[in-house]
């Protein structure tokens, strides 16, 4: 559903096993609930999911303008005076810019 549709997905399961919280990760969920659970745990859940949505959404906005701008994210670090690395989210290095090396 978050690949297609780019909508959170929450899990509420009583299930709390290692397979199948691996299984669940895969998915990349906003969040992982255990039953039982209460309305405010619920919420609360609910609440940071959106967060998390919006984030990324203001992200991709502001990278958008970027491009449109005929900058992008890379371009832009480029050119800044002081060494700058990125990583995903795994850890392993998508880029360094000039001042790096």
């Amino acid at each position: 559903l978050h690949e297609l549709y780019g909508c959170a997905v929450l899990f509420l399961t009583a299930h709390a096993d290692d397979v199948t919280v691996t299984r669940a990760r895969r998915a990349e969920p906003a969040g992982y609930l255990i039953k039982p659970t209460n309305a405010l745990t619920i919420k609360a859940a609910l609440e940071l999911a959106l967060d998390q949505r919006f984030r990324e959404a203001a992200a991709r906005a502001r990278e958008r303008a970027l491009q449109e701008n005929g900058l992008d994210l890379h371009g832009a670090l480029q050119h800044l005076p002081v060494a700058v690395q990125l990583e995903d989210a795994e850890g392993h290095l998508v880029h360094v810019n000039d001042a790096f090396c």
